[in-house]
């Protein structure tokens, strides 16, 4: 838990688990800082902008790809071109594919595209990036990981008027698809 840069806004990062725990772990954190924000007089939202004026609220999700207690979707070694396995490409080049489709189930509201605007880290464009906070999906390498190897992918058109075991579903879909028939573009570099 940390403050972050809006009036009153707070990040908290929850704990990594398979997509259904996932999401009833975020379901029950909005509902206990909810009640928590009440019991003193407070109100805890999680709309994705509370003022037009102010930055937006996300609500970002990690994904890797685990099989037999092995993340798939990180490569083998640091020869990959992107640092993903074929596996990690094909998923992403899914979700990246039908983003525009994910979006009704991960920014479910007319509010949620009041968030998602240009140079505001909120994915406004239909790209991914390696480490492009601007892009709506974008490797990422958490410490620990081995330079030039990515463990997984963010997310960044979801908010907190998800519904997010819908989302997560849209998005693994999404990926399966992508296993099946596609393969992910080159990244774009920090939009400017």
């Amino acid at each position: 838990l940390h403050a972050e840069a809006g009036k009153g806004q707070f990040e908290i990062a929850l704990g990594h688990t398979v997509a259904a725990k996932a999401a009833d772990n975020l379901i029950f954190t909005r509902e206990v800082l909810r009640a928590v924000a009440r019991k003193h007089g407070l109100l805890a939202t999680f709309v994705p902008k509370f003022a037009l004026d102010d930055i937006g609220s996300g609500s970002h999700v990690h994904l890797s790809l685990w099989q037999n207690g092995e993340n798939v979707f990180m490569a083998s070694d640091s020869s990959s071109k992107h640092g993903m396995s074929s596996v990690g490409e094909k998923f992403m080049a899914g979700v990246l594919h039908h983003l525009s489709s994910i979006l009704a189930f991960t920014a479910p509201v007319p509010n949620s595209y009041d968030r998602i605007q240009p140079n505001t880290w909120s994915g406004a464009y239909q790209c991914w990036g390696k480490e492009n906070r601007e892009a709506p999906l974008r490797t990422a390498c958490p410490p620990g990981v081995k330079d030039g190897v990515v463990s997984n992918f963010e997310l960044k058109s979801f908010d907190g008027c998800a519904n997010p075991h819908l989302g997560l579903a849209a998005i693994i879909a999404s990926g399966i698809d992508g296993l099946r028939r596609l393969c992910l573009p080159e990244p774009i570099g920090a939009l400017r």
